[in-house]
């Protein structure tokens, strides 16, 4: 096994000399930023290797030169004052960079954005999501006399696709506000400590501007799963910074309400979910709700009169708004399968004619729910169910 593991540090150690050559043929002195960036890192990561040395025999003791050289001029460059005290191009590139990428995620049409009447179903979460954000906009007078402040931090949770996204796009057209639709994988950077400034611009960014704002971050538990031992410290320092912003939330006078969306709530980090002082949860759409969705899915076809929405509404029980939708699509593509069989027959109908002549039937749903499954399986179902007495 160490025979291996040397191996691998030998291969490793080559492709390190080998980018570092890689800078070295340039003719010219490697500039400051480059020697900071790619220079230095990978000077640091070959000393980390033991079995580096071994490899720099009399044939290429030229390639231990040359990463001798490049040493010295990363040392000079370190020890020089003179670059030291200039602002440095890279962090000003990380800052216009974060600045940038918060931008990236307002949604500046608001009228592409769903209204809270285009949601189907869910009445509960409509209610609650409403009382939380609209009302203390619409009835100010009471939350200035009550000694109550409105709601800052408010936790959609539930199983995938049943539409946590859409409410909350639903609340920024109808309070007409600034809206960040931002994923976590947006606050993620690769470079050590970015995450947290990122984290950081984006309340900043908000905080900043006058009027009302809501923020929505997606998979948030993705950035704030419960605490473990062997937890990375760069986890832990995004963790930090995301409790202290919500803090930050809750003293502030402007108005920023922040929605997290998250669909494994029993994941979540107690210090974080305890900061969220409104939780909602999102459930499955009822009979009603699905018969709706799919006649919504599929009113650009013709339909057989055979259709039995009743059934349907009953057989889908469990779906999900988005499995419907994609029930729906599986449906639509097996009654493009018999439109295609009479488009390649040389017959004198009109081709466009077609679509109308053949209808989508009820033999086209029970073909397709043979093979179709939904997302959330009951044992998953039922967590949320016992989840959501709990909180």
């Amino acid at each position: 096994m160490s025979a291996i593991i040397k191996l691998r540090e030998a291969r490793a150690t080559l492709l390190y000399v080998e980018s570092i050559l890689y800078w070295q043929a340039n003719k010219t002195k490697p500039s400051p930023v480059i020697i900071r960036e790619k220079v230095l890192p990978l000077l640091y990561r070959l000393m980390k290797f033991p079995v580096s040395v071994m490899l720099f025999t009399e044939e290429n003791k030229n390639q231990l030169t040359v990463i001798i050289n490049l040493l010295e001029i990363g040392l000079k460059f370190c020890s020089s004052t003179k670059i030291q005290d200039t602002p440095s191009d890279t962090l000003d590139s990380f800052h216009t960079g974060r600045k940038e990428a918060i931008e990236h995620t307002i949604v500046r049409d608001k009228s592409e954005l769903p209204t809270i009447d285009d949601i189907v179903g869910q009445i509960e979460a409509k209610k609650a999501l409403m009382e939380a954000v609209v009302d203390p906009v619409l009835y100010p007078e009471w939350f200035a006399t009550s000694g109550h402040n409105p709601w800052r931090c408010v936790l959609l949770y539930g199983p995938p696709g049943t539409g946590k996204t859409c409410l909350s796009q639903s609340i920024a057209r109808e309070m007409n506000t600034r809206f960040y639709q931002v994923s976590s994988s947006d606050l993620i950077s690769t470079w050590s400590g970015q995450s947290e400034k990122l984290i950081r611009e984006l309340f900043d960014h908000a905080l900043a501007h006058n009027g009302a704002s809501v923020i929505f971050i997606d998979e948030i538990d993705s950035l704030c799963r419960i605490r473990q031992i062997t937890e990375d410290d760069n986890i832990r320092r995004v963790k930090t910074e995301l409790f202290l912003q919500l803090q930050r939330l809750h003293t502030s006078l402007n108005s920023v309400l922040l929605i997290c969306a998250t669909n494994c709530p029993w994941e979540l980090d107690a210090a974080f979910l305890r900061r969220f002082e409104k939780r909602i949860f999102v459930d499955l759409p009822d009979a009603a709700s699905r018969g709706i969705l799919l006649k919504k899915f599929m009113n650009k076809l013709t339909m057989s009169s055979n259709i039995n929405w009743n059934v349907l509404e009953a057989v889908t029980d469990g779906f999900s708004g988005d499995d419907l939708r994609r029930f729906a699509r599986e449906v639509a593509f097996l009654h493009f399968n018999k439109f295609k069989e009479l488009y390649n027959l040389d017959c004198a109908i009109s081709k466009s004619y077609l679509v109308a002549e053949v209808p989508v039937t009820m033999e086209d749903f029970e073909q397709t729910l043979q093979k179709f499954r939904p997302t959330v399986d009951r044992f998953t179902l039922s967590r949320y169910v016992e989840y959501s007495k709990q909180v």
